[in-house]
């Protein structure tokens, strides 16, 4: 299956798999097209892969700002990219752009809304919530002309169409070929939980989902999660109520956060009595960044140990 006009931006066409998943959507909604596409969670081996983008790692700085906003809900900046492959970015479908525009602390994402070859700049659709200063840290993605490295891929939404660059490095290969690739459609909780009580998982895997996994309700008590898996997912647990335990459970190959724990009446000083113990966590907060922890706390009476 092969795209003509995006095959033509692609860099390396030759070494791009290209798969037609519309018949694979089967019931599932449009919702996931609608989250910001960082958010697509696309596993090969079990491992997350990486919506493409420029830079492949780390960060550029941006240059110098030419456009600011006074009204950062309307108004977009603009920047000086200061590299001639912003010429590739004019006619992108649907360019994002990720940075810290003015302080480390405020991660913000904006749509890219105009790229401007005569100056080399670009310009987003709303500006930052606070400023936006030169020499700061940002990067863009979900442009097909920036699917240039290994473990890279883009997703098409109106054609459905999948573009992969392998791990490999070479779609040929026999380990490509006999690896399982996965694409999250869920967008919604996986479970949600309202006037419930004494549920528990055991050793069971949560796994590719562009939604959380679990929510439980302030009305609810002792949901339980017991030496279960969360991996490839949006986020992990959103906890209120009373007496919840998470024992012994691994977290990771997370955009957000892996379990925000609240429960418990702060005004009465009520306790939870909800726990989370012996869990591990790691490649968290892959996507939203700032002011997205492992474990997120509030409410009263919790209790977070080893």
């Amino acid at each position: 299956i092969v795209d003509v006009n995006m095959l033509k931006r692609l860099p390396y066409p030759d070494k791009v798999v290209c798969v037609d998943v519309s018949k694979r959507l089967g019931n599932f909604s449009n919702g996931f097209k609608s989250v910001d596409p960082a958010q697509w969670v696309l596993t090969y081996n079990g491992e997350s892969l990486q919506l493409c983008r420029w830079p492949n790692r780390e960060f550029a700085l941006t240059g110098e700002v030419l456009e600011t906003s006074k009204n950062w809900r309307t108004d977009g900046f603009r920047f000086v990219v200061d590299n001639a492959r912003v010429k590739k970015w004019v006619g992108e479908e649907d360019p994002r752009i990720f940075g810290y525009f003015c302080y480390r602390w405020a991660g913000e994402y904006r749509k890219i809304k105009d790229v401007r070859v005569s100056d080399l700049s670009i310009k987003s659709d709303q500006g930052s919530e606070f400023d936006v200063l030169s020499g700061k840290e940002y990067y863009v993605y979900n442009l097909v002309s920036e699917l240039d490295a290994p473990g890279e891929f883009y997703y098409d939404t109106k054609h459905d169409l999948l573009y992969l660059y392998p791990v490999e490095g070479d779609k040929n290969s026999a380990e490509f070929k006999n690896n399982n690739v996965q694409f999250a459609l869920l967008s919604q909780d996986m479970l949600s939980f309202n006037e419930c009580e004494y549920v528990t998982f055991d050793d069971i895997i949560f796994e590719n989902s562009q939604g959380r996994v679990a929510t439980t309700a302030a009305n609810t008590t002792s949901i339980n999660f017991l030496g279960c898996t969360f991996r490839n997912i949006s986020a992990g647990i959103m906890q209120e109520g009373y007496d919840h335990l998470i024992n012994g459970c691994d977290f990771y190959n997370i955009t957000g956060n892996g379990i925000y724990m609240s429960g418990g009446d702060r005004n009465d000083i009520i306790p939870s009595g909800n726990v989370v113990n012996n869990c591990r966590f790691w490649n968290f907060n892959t996507v939203l960044r700032t002011n997205t922890g492992a474990i997120q706390a509030r409410g009263c009476g919790n209790t977070v140990s080893h």
